[in-house]
């Protein structure tokens, strides 16, 4: 009973492989990308014009849209380009039509996205929700509904970066949100206009160190946010909180440098820094030093080995002594050190993960409805999406920081 079962199993990962490695010719068509001055649209953008592809990469900076072409072939066009500025898509979908003519549109990226906040909800107002809902959900869609026609026309491939937490929400904040109504859009999208020729796939990335999970960027928004919660809010959460969040960074991405520089706000460029006696030489390996008038109880994440200064995202050094100022450093939690060294191996630098998933979805014969790039994403977040939701929710609760003044 069991071999015929295995066999049958076997027999149809096989066609499914055959299937998927099915490409196109080679083809000099249109392909326009959104959100290309850097990550994995400009990654993207480079990669099909070296395989001939005609791409219009929409760039939202004058200086993106500079460098990028500075790099690529004149094949290559760039247009400036605000997804959440109806008159701005108009222009670039006027843009876009006069470059494809007869031809149409054969594939189109929504790439463009932010992070915004990612904090405890009852920190945020609807306008933290409508700034991240504007560029990451119906940015996409005004682009898309702009560019049908041409893409009809082509029977052309609709290509959505959303992202694993776009099926899982693990943190608050508008980015969970908007990612699952691009999901929900991509899907009904894709049967939509599956009677004209024009195919949609979903990419899902895992975690990747991009511009949209920039820790300083994410730190001074969330700094921002807890400035302007009143006093009661602030007492109820408490300061260790926010220290938690900051060392947490975006999907929980460690902090380290900019929580000391957070504690002690003024940085100073020595050139000769002693420590424990040993001279060092401040570098951007060791980073500016912070200087405070007292240090007491301040956490200064310094790992020091010998006569070495290493990884300063490391754990702490107790005992520092700095010429001239005395820090007391206090030891990591056991429990943050654990969880930054899970995102620290979590966490992916190649981009070419996701852009490979990209290029399938726009080459394939027969593209797939999604893609998952990154071992996180195919054996952690997705698995834990159909997990029950009460067991999802006792990780994360134990994972993330707790208020001050929680009654459970």
């Amino acid at each position: 009973m069991w071999l015929p079962l295995l066999l049958g199993v076997l027999l149809w990962a096989a066609l499914w492989s055959l299937r998927d490695r099915q490409s196109l010719p080679a083809s000099d068509a249109f392909v326009f990308i959104t959100g290309c001055d850097s990550g994995f649209g400009r990654l993207l953008a480079l990669r099909l014009d070296q395989r001939g592809f005609r791409v219009l990469a929409g760039c939202l900076t004058p200086s993106g849209a500079e460098d990028l072409q500075r790099v690529a072939s004149s094949c290559l066009h760039t247009t400036l380009l605000d997804v959440t500025d109806p008159q701005s898509v108009q222009r670039a979908a006027k843009w876009v039509e006069t470059h494809v003519g007869e031809a149409g549109l054969f594939g189109l990226v929504n790439n463009a996205g932010v992070a915004g906040i990612i904090g405890p909800t009852p920190w945020l107002t609807q306008n933290d929700f409508q700034q991240v809902l504007n560029v990451n959900t119906l940015g996409p869609i005004g682009i898309t509904l702009a560019l049908l026609p041409l893409l009809q026309q082509a029977r052309g491939r609709v290509v959505n970066i959303t992202s694993v937490l776009g099926r899982l929400a693990a943190n608050g904040g508008g980015y969970c949100v908007s990612k699952f109504g691009l999901e929900a859009f991509s899907d009904s999208l894709r049967r939509d206009v599956a009677h004209f020729g024009v195919r949609v796939s979903i990419v899902e990335p895992g975690f990747f160190r991009t511009s949209v999970t920039n820790l300083k960027c994410l730190e001074e928004t969330l700094q921002e946010c807890w400035a302007r919660l009143p006093p009661a809010t602030q007492a109820r959460y408490g300061e260790a909180f926010l220290t938690k969040c900051e060392y947490l960074g975006p999907h929980g991405h460690p902090r380290g440098k900019e929580s000391a520089r957070k504690a002690c706000p003024t940085p100073a460029c020595w050139e000769d820094v002693r420590v424990n006696g040993v001279p060092q030489k401040n570098t951007q390996a060791t980073w500016n030093l912070p200087t405070c008038q007292t240090g007491e109880g301040l956490r200064v994440p310094l790992t020091f080995a010998g006569d070495q200064l290493q990884n300063p995202e490391d754990r702490a050094w107790h005992g520092l002594e700095w010429e001239g100022t005395l820090i007391t450093t206090t030891s990591w939690d056991a429990d943050l050190e654990v969880q930054q060294r899970i995102m620290n191996l979590i966490c992916d630098a190649d981009l070419t993960k996701v852009s490979r998933c990209l290029e399938h979805a726009l080459t394939a014969r027969y593209p797939r409805t999604r893609y998952s790039p990154g071992w996180d994403a195919k054996l952690l977040w997705l698995p834990a999406s159909y997990l029950p939701a009460s067991l999802v929710d006792a990780v994360l609760t134990w994972v993330l920081p707790k208020p001050a003044q929680a009654v459970c």
